[in-house]
């Protein structure tokens, strides 16, 4: 299965743009739950037994009417960009040609989700990517969807780091599955 390059975008004062070099955690192996953690939706007993489970939600907000459109058929290949273009463009005033949907680039597809998130800060943004790093956590945001999180370089021991170096120019592996499959 082809390596799927994500491109997330919220609006407007929650664009975190940095310019992208590969690191050491691009070309380290994948983390070693990739291959043995289950994958399942909603909670179980040790997801439930976490000091963060009274946030948990069974249900979730519905798919926004501009990601459900998107994802009904493929945008034009010549709205990609690679990684390499990806500050640059997304630092662009206004919205892009593809802000949601998904098309095919060599080597796999390129999707892109522009997420509404009124009253998120960069600050809360920077906390949550820093602290996600399990399935446990990651699922806080949509239990029906997201099945599988770890981070490439699991930094959350550094008490020396801020939130956004936990994340910055390290590689987080989600894994979701469609309500609808």
């Amino acid at each position: 299965m082809p390596i799927i390059p994500i491109v997330v975008t919220f609006q407007p004062s929650c664009r975190v743009l940095i310019a992208y070099e590969p690191t050491p955690a691009d070309r380290a192996p994948m983390p070693a739950g990739n291959a043995t953690e289950p994958r399942y939706l909603g909670y179980r007993d040790t997801d439930l037994a976490q000091p963060y489970a009274k946030y948990f939600q069974a249900e979730t907000l519905p798919i926004q009417d501009h990601a459900r459109e998107a994802l009904l058929g493929m945008a034009p290949s010549e709205h990609a960009y690679g990684i390499g273009q990806a500050a640059r463009i997304l630092s662009r005033p206004g919205h892009q040609a593809m802000e949601t949907g998904w098309t095919r680039v060599p080597g796999g597809y390129m999707v892109s989700c522009l997420t509404r998130m009124p009253g998120v800060t960069a600050e809360m943004w920077d906390w949550w990517f820093g602290w996600a790093k399990s399935s446990a956590r990651y699922k806080l945001c949509h239990p029906s969807a997201h099945v599988f999180c770890a981070v490439g370089d699991d930094r959350s021991a550094d008490r020396s780091l801020t939130d956004r170096q936990r994340y910055i120019d390290n590689v987080g592996y989600v894994d979701g599955t469609s309500e609808e499959s």
